[in-house]
């Protein structure tokens, strides 16, 4: 049986830029123009165009990073050789580039990868309880979750909970993003919400949607 042949997995110049344009613009436009025209008024322009210089010298800066170590992983590959695996700038932009493949379809089984590495670095170097851990982990419960492994991240999600309030207290939004991460995994699997984050969410956010309902209905 002759092997079917594979799709070359490379991008080109005008490919990099293409997909660059894409997430910017498809963020951009339905999102930040109505905020920023009410905060600038007629400096919207100015402000537009300060914003593009300084995207123009964080493109180069990435881009000539990028070059010195010309494979798979651009800025994060070079920030590993030269400062570490270990280091914490190395793992925030980790974290952020397995962000960023977790929501390309295309690119979720590498960031999951990623994500579990750089979880792992920060466990060794910071222990649990430190914000680059938290971050670590729960951008490895989401890759789980969205690559569809739900039993791991539940399980991760469940001692990440119990992490959050001894380095942000238990009144942040990260603490309640984990929370509601936490409740949806449960929910997935049909089992009982025994910490009752369910709850907590309901008793901490109840005033806020009665508000907004009373407000609709006014």
């Amino acid at each position: 049986m002759e092997e079917q042949p594979g799709l070359a997995r490379r991008l080109g110049t005008t490919d990099a830029v293409v997909i660059g344009l894409g997430s910017m613009i498809g963020a951009g436009v339905f999102s930040a123009f109505g905020p920023a025209a009410r905060a600038a008024g007629a400096g919207l322009l100015i402000g537009l165009g300060l914003a593009a210089a300084i995207a123009y010298c964080n493109a180069t800066a990435s881009a000539q990073l990028a070059a010195v170590y010309p494979t798979s992983g651009g800025t994060y590959i070079y920030g590993r050789e030269r400062l570490g695996a270990d280091h914490p700038a190395t793992i925030r932009t980790a974290t952020a580039l397995s962000i960023a493949l977790r929501r390309l379809a295309s690119g979720r089984a590498d960031g999951l990868q990623i994500a579990e590495e750089t979880h792992e670095v920060a466990r060794k170097r910071h222990g649990e309880v430190h914000p680059d851990t938290l971050a670590a982990a729960m951008n490895r419960i989401n890759s789980l979750r969205t690559n569809g492994v739900i039993a791991p991240a539940l399980e991760l999600a469940d001692v990440t909970a119990n992490a959050y309030p001894d380095v942000y207290g238990n009144d942040h939004p990260y603490y309640y993003g984990c929370l509601g991460n936490l409740a949806l995994m449960r929910r997935v699997v049909g089992e009982k919400d025994e910490g009752g984050s369910q709850n907590i969410l309901r008793l901490r956010f109840a005033p806020s949607f009665g508000k907004a309902r009373m407000h609709r209905q006014v």
